[in-house]
């Protein structure tokens, strides 16, 4: 139970209070939970699914839950691992478990700052309730797929809005579960195949995430051996993997519609009526975290798509694999054999189609296209981050002449197009032209909203530290890295020359032609241009007038002369 109290000197906190022997009802519980569990498993002669290994998996959790000491330590390390990527999440800062002197924690009473916010049902301005969601759906796939760390416990009760500072509130950490690289690359690349519509690469994204058996099976009847459906008696049996392949790509083949995640699980459960799935222990809170704010982005008006929310996080952590077999996927994705080359080449349309640009940072900064949120992230993971290691050994190894010719050609469209240049272009070489920073898409969190008076700051886990920015020489070695890497493979090939030779020509042009267009005399050009566009708008817009008031007059004159014929 959580109480509102008052400190000696004035502090809001929170107070949890754990109920005298819940440890050991809860304890007794699962024990006849477990006895029972593990004689319907030998009675139904089920191996699909480990009924037990499950229960076990939330008997753990539970128990740890119980203790105020876990949650007094987790909470501070979950938010400080999000606090760079999801500057709009707030969590309560919680007070220490030791030393003593300062020690407000113990595994039966939790204390906490007190946080203002209210809950979803609680909030009567919609726009609120969107942007409640939309950051909800936002940090619970940024923890999927990047940090690792996810809340197990995701339902409404646990979620806070704070309407004056925009901020989400997460509450009750209790239950936060570590996932390994494997699981997290396996997701990814699921989330991945699901927008791509590719529904093979999906099937054995599937089996690595550990729900398909390395050996389909379907549900039969032991009497006639034929297939059945799953609700019935039946047992399972071997079928042929073209088969099984065929019914799964069959289940969820649509024709130009992206399925949502709810249609995706729907189908997914009627295919599990007839064939063998298997639900690992660990991916039970995956699926409840996700179920819990997919229903709920549904039924806002208009309804928000989860996986619009999902695709960004899961391409950036596909584009930066954590495991060996992430790495080869991420190959067989970006690269193509070619012909005309010896060495594989990026296939772009495939890099253009991961999408990571976030519903959540495009509606609310209106920041650039998919081009560019996808061109920011593959630079930063390739020239800054650490965890880019994957992609930089992509690049390193493909051909670089398809890139140069391509390089050329939006160049040359650029800087000979009459029609303006993208913003995003202008403000990079404006920036590079006045040696400025640009200002970043996020603003940390700089609120005081805080209930804790200074003589109590000391007793309650500090504020998240700013990231570390990626150390300066990183950037200028790997770039000279690739540039000595592919210039032997560039030198021999005379169409990469000419390509090259192009490219430093039109973006010459290009930087020339943003510097005139920003001077005065380009600024009087342009309003020039502009004021006679306008002046030529009316011109033609009156001339137009002018001659439909000819051509009803005309009409009007008509239709008297033949009026007047014929009653004279």
């Amino acid at each position: 139970q959580v109480y509102r109290a008052s400190t000696a000197n004035g502090s809001q906190v929170a107070v949890k209070v754990r109920r005298p022997g819940a440890v050991q009802q809860v304890a007794l519980d699962c024990l006849i939970l477990r006895k029972s569990l593990a004689l319907l498993q030998a009675y139904w002669q089920s191996d699909s699914t480990d009924y037990v290994g499950i229960l076990n998996e939330v008997i753990a959790g539970l128990i740890r839950e119980l203790d105020f000491r876990n949650e007094a330590n987790i909470a501070p390390i979950f938010w400080q691992k999000h606090y760079s990527q999801a500057p709009y999440l707030r969590v309560p800062r919680p007070g220490f478990s030791e030393p003593k002197d300062v020690a407000s924690v113990t595994s039966r009473v939790h204390t906490a700052e007190w946080c203002r916010g209210l809950t979803l049902n609680a909030l009567t301005n919609d726009n609120q309730k969107r942007d409640m969601v939309a950051k909800g759906l936002d940090v619970c796939f940024l923890q999927l797929f990047e940090t690792g760390m996810l809340h197990a416990d995701l339902h409404l009760g646990n979620f806070l809005y704070n309407s004056d500072t925009e901020e989400l509130i997460l509450l009750d950490f209790g239950l936060v579960q570590n996932l390994q690289p494997e699981q997290i690359d396996a997701m990814a690349a699921a989330v991945v195949s699901v927008v791509q519509q590719d529904w093979n690469k999906f099937l054995k994204a599937l089996r690595a995430v550990g729900m398909l058996p390395a050996t389909p099976k379907v549900w039969v009847n032991p009497a006639t051996g034929e297939r059945t459906d799953g609700l019935g008696p039946g047992t399972w049996k071997v079928c042929d993997e073209d088969e099984f392949v065929q019914g799964f790509v069959g289940a969820l083949q649509t024709e130009g519609v992206l399925l949502s995640f709810t249609e995706v699980t729907a189908r997914l459960t009627r295919l599990a009526l007839s064939y063998q799935f298997i639900l690992p222990p660990w991916l039970l809170f995956v699926v409840r975290a996700v179920i819990t704010f997919d229903g709920v982005a549904e039924s806002l008006s208009p309804p928000l798509s989860a996986l619009d929310f999902a695709a960004p996080h899961a391409a950036r952590r596909v584009l930066a694999p954590l495991t060996p077999q992430g790495e080869a996927d991420l190959r067989a994705l970006l690269t193509k054999n070619d012909e005309d080359y010896e060495s594989p080449c990026l296939d772009l349309e495939k890099f253009r189609n991961l999408g990571v640009d976030s519903p959540l940072v495009s509606e609310g900064a209106g920041l650039a296209p998919r081009e560019q949120a996808l061109a920011t992230v593959a630079v930063d993971l390739l020239l800054k981050r650490s965890d880019g290691r994957a992609l930089r050994k992509l690049i390193a190894d493909i051909n670089p002449v398809p890139l140069t010719r391509l390089a050329a050609t939006q160049a040359t469209t650029l800087a000979f197009s009459i029609k303006p240049l993208p913003k995003w272009i202008k403000q990079y070489i404006l920036v590079k032209k006045n040696k400025q920073l640009s200002t970043p898409s996020h603003r940390l969190w700089q609120s005081e909203d805080t209930t804790l008076m200074p003589a109590d700051v000391r007793f309650f886990a500090p504020k998240p530290s700013p990231p570390r920015p990626p150390p300066a020489w990183r950037a200028s070695k790997v770039r000279s890295i690739l540039i000595g890497t592919h210039i032997p493979s560039l030198v021999k090939s005379p169409q990469a020359i000419a390509n090259l030779f192009i490219l430093s020509t039109c973006v010459a042009l290009i930087v020339l032609r943003v510097a005139i267009v920003n001077s005065p005399p380009g600024y009087l050009f342009r309003q020039i241009i502009v004021n006679t566009r306008r002046w030529s708008r009316i011109r033609i817009r009156k001339f137009r007038e002018m001659r439909l008031r000819r051509k009803s007059t005309r009409a009007e004159k008509k239709q008297k002369l033949s009026f007047s014929l014929i009653f004279p």
